[in-house]
């Protein structure tokens, strides 16, 4: 990726997200601002609402499946 991600809009819905491999070089907004976050491992499970316009920018392969759950 070059760019952040779109939003996925404003939906009273959850993002849940399971990494699959560890990814170091990554970026992560909430609400417009950027979070200083630990690289990702692999083995966990992240949530995130989509109320707080997650958008992430990713700068290595990543295996991620992701999961939309409407509240």
């Amino acid at each position: 990726m070059t760019e952040p991600s779109s939003p996925l809009g404003h939906d009273e819905a959850h993002l849940v997200t399971v990494r699959l491999k560890n990814a170091a070089k990554h970026d992560h907004w909430l609400r417009g601002s950027v979070l200083d976050v630990a690289p990702r491992r692999a083995g966990f499970t992240y949530v995130n609402s989509l109320t707080d316009k997650p958008r992430a920018l990713v700068r290595e392969s990543a295996h991620t499946p992701h999961f939309f759950m409407p509240s």
